[in-house]
């Protein structure tokens, strides 16, 4: 069984490497860790995340007053919140950069590596999500005002950084990939 899951993985690392360009992924039954919901995603693999947030951070840096009072009504939060949301947003937290960079090792574009747990990830951008197949047991959200603003804005301004998610490849958590016209199973 685990050299069967072994030669799978390593199928779905070789298609991965094959991909020309950005490409759309079908990630099939998977299980969110935190939730449990089961849903369908698509993905575009390839995506480049620094073109993603320098496109971000233009968007941001064009928000106008007018902007910032929609997210501040949308958010129900003062509009001071917003402001301060905003700048904070534009500002890159290099220490969260690194230690990202520093827990995963880069295999494709679309694929790393978690050192800790040793298990792949396919990191890419998300396009669509079906309907839960099983529903999840969600938290209650319990965040400060600067957050649910930060959270409106990204969804105000579409910002395409927000879009990114990340999969881990195991056969409890996602029954099938495809990608490139070929379907691989892992349950």
């Amino acid at each position: 069984m685990k050299a069967m899951m072994t030669a799978l993985i390593a199928l779905i690392v070789a298609k991965f490497a094959q991909l020309n360009g950005t490409s759309l992924v079908g990630i099939r039954a998977y299980e969110a860790k935190g939730s449990g919901e089961v849903a369908n995603h698509v993905v575009n693999a390839n995506f480049s995340y620094g073109e993603a947030k320098k496109k971000d951070m233009a968007t941001l840096a064009s928000a106008t007053k007018a902007d910032l009072l929609a997210i501040a009504e949308k958010a129900k939060v003062a509009y001071e919140i917003v402001v301060e949301a905003i700048a904070e947003m534009q500002t890159t937290n290099v220490k969260r950069s690194e230690s990202a960079k520093d827990a995963f090792i880069p295999i494709t574009n679309a694929i790393k590596l978690c050192k800790e747990s040793g298990l792949l990830h396919i990191y890419a951008m998300a396009v669509w999500k079906s309907e839960p197949i099983v529903a999840g047991t969600y938290k209650e959200v319990k965040s400060r005002p600067k957050t649910i603003a930060k959270n409106v804005a990204k969804k105000y301004f579409n910002l395409r950084t927000a879009k990114y998610r990340s999969f881990i490849v195991h056969p409890d958590m996602i029954s099938e990939v495809a990608i490139n016209g070929e379907v691989i199973g892992l349950k």
